[in-house]
């Protein structure tokens, strides 16, 4: 998962010019980059990958999509989505 993350990341880079600032995942992939890479996922993570991770339903997200937001304060809508709380998942990249 991590490895198709960052290929989308290279192909948004060369398509725009600038590095994506945001993955959105579903929670199945994102249990999958956790199993496989539970160190992106660690409290004390000194490695940053310059990404957040934001997490929808599969309804809404069904494949990863990378983008670029470069201000996530303004662009973060997590408190208008009601279901975010109840999928119990650590955001961390």
């Amino acid at each position: 998962m991590l490895d198709h993350l960052l290929r989308e990341a290279e192909l948004f880079k060369r398509d725009h010019g600038v590095y994506p600032d945001v993955v959105y995942l579903n929670p199945g992939h994102c249990a999958e980059l956790e199993s496989e890479n539970p160190w992106m996922f660690a409290e004390d993570l000194s490695l940053r990958l310059g990404f957040e991770i934001k997490v929808f339903p599969a309804s809404v997200q069904p494949q990863p999509t990378v983008a670029y937001h470069g201000d996530l304060e303004y662009h973060d809508d997590e408190a208008e989505q009601p279901w975010l709380g109840q999928l119990g998942i650590r955001k961390s990249a």
